[in-house]
């Protein structure tokens, strides 16, 4: 449900871009976040990247919810 306000806004390209995005920022924070704790507390840099995207997701499926169905085709 989240992909819908994308779409809305960015067009029938955003379906395809946007999971590729997020599934490349999730590839990537591991990388960025090399440590030898495993404590959230010591990973700032990672709980930031997930509160970001969390919070996006929550806003995005949200708005989904409470917006007007909307006709594409027609």
């Amino acid at each position: 449900m989240w992909l819908y306000p994308l779409e809305n806004t960015f067009g029938l390209n955003a379906l395809l871009l946007a999971p590729i995005i997020l599934a490349l920022i999730l590839l990537v924070v591991p990388l960025g976040d090399r440590g030898p704790s495993l404590d959230p507390r010591r990973r700032p840099g990672s709980m930031a990247t997930l509160g970001v995207l969390f919070t996006g997701w929550l806003t995005l499926t949200l708005y989904a919810a409470l917006t007007a169905v909307a006709t594409h085709l027609g």
